[in-house]
């Protein structure tokens, strides 16, 4: 994944190695990725970085990071010292840096704060300020009086202009029949195209979720054009498209196999998405070959959720202290108290895997072969499907019991938690 990412990869993934790797060197990391709500999310670590025996290239800064690391010179500058930095080069003129104070009001929803820096941004003619101000007039929102003829007027002027928000924007309209404009889905294409093409991470994103879906009634499914978008999405640092990357490197719609997950489920994870972390503790459970700071991160990130009370983390971790899986220690009890924490909640692998753990028995769990049974057969009930291993613990549990204690199984799993 590194090799599409360049040196932003280089930051946050676990690395491939390879014979063009020279030794490994200590680094301090600080990248930014957008979510899908458009906020800047930044995350500090350090992280064991190849060093190549040959240069690499390095990646270009997205607009939006020349934007907002005004003084890349002076890395020490306190936070707020940099906050009066931007702020002092936007009332200056500086229409980009206006813009990007913007799209961060509009991320953390003061929109009347948005509509402020996009029209200081539109008074220094930036196309996407420009583009940007057009929305609040057609909503009429952040204080700004409600235009719809003025406000599609500015964002087709700064689309013509060749604006990457403007002509995302006009995609949307088009893609949705919003707007005034009629819907056409291959007008919309048309220029989602223009504005990735241009370098808007969105953009890719949306073409990349075009392009992946079949019979979508625009254009043929292409997973090669699929392929091509996440990854320019993901190497302009959209936070959406790393996760979908991992999806589709799991179902086998990119190259790469579950390592290659593994690693894209831990970028998006690094950032906060709960679904990526959630795909990657199943990926350490399943065996995966993975960088131990990626299966690290798969535990801690259960144990995060586990404290949070969902049952996904204590499934991940019950079933990681069932089989072993580095770094959980192989915990019959530890598996057995995470497990019937999640089968509680609900959790139909859990309530599967807690039967299965009760059934083999050892130190810290309970003998209790009734309640084996009856955690199985819910989840069974539930879609759950047994492994042949499974299938036949299953079967020697059975065969050791009664008639009677079958029947009471069968009874008390009609009265267990279902979702």
């Amino acid at each position: 994944m590194w090799r599409w990412l360049g040196s932003a990869a280089m930051a946050v993934c676990p690395l491939v190695i390879s014979a063009q790797n020279c030794g490994f060197r200590e680094e301090p990391q600080l990248e930014t990725w957008t979510d899908a709500q458009g906020r800047r999310v930044t995350n500090r670590y350090v992280r064991s970085v190849p060093v190549p025996c040959s240069s690499r290239p390095s990646a270009s800064p997205t607009r939006a990071d020349e934007a907002s690391t005004p003084s890349r010179s002076n890395p020490s500058m306190s936070r707020t010292d940099i906050e009066a930095e931007q702020r002092r080069r936007a009332t200056g003129g500086d229409g980009r840096m206006a813009y990007a104070l913007g799209e961060e009001a509009e991320a953390d929803g003061d929109l009347a704060e948005a509509a402020k820096w996009y029209r200081t941004a539109a008074n220094a003619n930036d196309l996407d300020g420009i583009a940007a101000l057009g929305v609040h007039y057609l909503n009429g929102d952040g204080g700004v009086e409600k235009d719809p003829a003025r406000g599609l007027e500015m964002i087709r002027r700064a689309a013509d202009r060749g604006s990457m928000r403007g002509l995302f924007m006009l995609a949307r309209f088009y893609d949705a029949g919003e707007a005034g404009l009629p819907k056409s889905p291959q007008r919309a294409l048309e220029y989602f195209t223009q504005s990735a093409n241009r370098g808007y991470a969105r953009a890719a994103y949306n073409l990349a979720i075009i392009y992946r879906a079949p019979n979508n009634g625009v254009v043929p499914q292409d997973l090669a054009a699929a392929r091509e978008w996440v990854l320019k999405a993901a190497k302009l640092r959209y936070l959406p498209a790393a996760k979908l990357a991992g999806m589709m490197t799991e179902m086998g719609q990119m190259a790469g196999g579950m390592t290659e997950a593994a690693d894209w489920y831990y970028v998006a994870g690094m950032y906060g998405d709960e679904f990526s972390r959630q795909r990657l503790g199943q990926l350490v459970v399943g065996a995966v070959e993975m960088p131990a700071a990626t299966r690290n991160a798969g535990f801690l990130w259960a144990g995060d959720a586990a404290s949070a009370g969902k049952d996904w983390g204590h499934a991940t971790l019950g079933f990681m202290h069932a089989l072993g899986r580095a770094p959980a220690l192989k915990s019959p009890e530890l598996a057995y108290q995470h497990l019937l924490v999640a089968a509680k909640l609900g959790n139909v692998d859990a309530q599967l895997r807690l039967g299965l753990v009760m059934a083999r028995g050892g130190r810290g769990v309970p003998e209790d072969r009734v309640g084996a049974l009856a955690w199985i057969l819910a989840a069974q009930r539930a879609g759950a499907s047994e492994d042949t291993e499974d299938a036949t613990l299953h079967r020697s549990l059975e065969q050791r019991m009664t008639a009677e204690e079958r029947a009471d199984a069968t009874r008390r799993a009609a009265l267990l938690p279902r979702r």
